[in-house]
C-alpha cells in the first residue's frame, strides 16, 4: 500500500510513516513537481497518480543524471468497443 502524499502534507511525517508503519511501501504523489521535490529530499519509490502537463517538471524528470528516486507513473488505457 502506498502513502498518499495529498493526505499527509508534512514531509517529516511522511518519512516517519514510511519508516515505521507496517504495510506502507512508497508514496503516491499528487503532482509531478511534488514527486520531484520529494525525490530531491531522499524519498524513493514514488508514483505520480495524475497526468502532468507541467513542462518544467517533465524537463526536470528527463534531465541526465536523474535516476535514483525518479518518479514513475501509471496510465490506464481506455478502450471502446
Amino acid at each position: 500500500m502506498r502513502l498518499a502524499s495529498k493526505s499527509v502534507r508534512c514531509r517529516s511525517l511522511q518519512a516517519a510513516v514510511l519508516e515505521r508503519a507496517a504495510g506502507f511501501r512508497g508514496t503516491r504523489c499528487f503532482t509531478l513537481p511534488e514527486a520531484l521535490w520529494l525525490s530531491g529530499h531522499g524519498f524513493d519509490d514514488l508514483l505520480v497518480a495524475y497526468p502532468s502537463a507541467d513542462r518544467a517538471a517533465l524537463d526536470d524528470l528527463g534531465r541526465p543524471g536523474r535516476s535514483r528516486g525518479s518518479p514513475s507513473w501509471s496510465t490506464r488505457a481506455s478502450t471502446s468497443a
